[in-house]
């Protein structure tokens, strides 16, 4: 059977293609969750969000232009 062919089936047995879209995400989200992120890669990805944290601040802390004068700039 073609690849075509399975989806189609597969949309008919979940009664619409909705309700096989949503059984393959539930499926697709527990077998991420079954298996916990190696150490590093956790760290990796907390170390990545204390960056974005204090970049973030730095920016809010600089001075900023009027959103006037941007427009007039953006459009010069």
């Amino acid at each position: 059977m073609t690849p075509s062919a399975q989806v189609l089936e597969a949309v008919q047995q979940h009664g619409g293609y909705f309700n096989l879209a949503y059984a393959l995400s539930q499926r697709h989200t527990q077998s991420l969750q079954a298996t916990a992120l190696p150490p590093e890669t956790d760290q990796q990805f907390k170390a990545s969000v204390q960056a974005s944290l204090a970049a973030q601040k730095q920016i809010d802390a600089s001075p900023q232009d009027r959103f006037d004068d941007f427009v007039a700039a953006y459009y010069a």
